[in-house]
């Protein structure tokens, strides 16, 4: 769920937040979230907090998961 999901907005920038969090599991095997509950998922979402980066990833990956997962969708990727 992106940021602008929550009040409806939906456009191209949503898929770009989707792909960060898809590549995160691909790659880890574990969600990007800490959380599988939908009301906390929803609250972090609205203090503008982004899905967890993995530690252990190289700077490249980081970096392209950092546009991804940027809040404001008109400066997303």
């Amino acid at each position: 769920m992106s940021p602008e999901s929550i009040v409806e907005k939906v456009d191209g920038a949503l898929n770009k937040w989707s792909l960060g969090c898809i590549v995160v599991e691909m790659i880890t095997g574990i969600l990007p979230w800490d959380t599988h509950d939908r009301d906390d998922l929803t609250d972090k979402l609205l203090r503008g907090e982004s899905p967890n980066i993995p530690k252990d990833m190289s700077k490249l990956e980081k970096s392209f998961l950092r546009e991804c997962f940027t809040i404001d969708p008109n400066k997303r990727w």
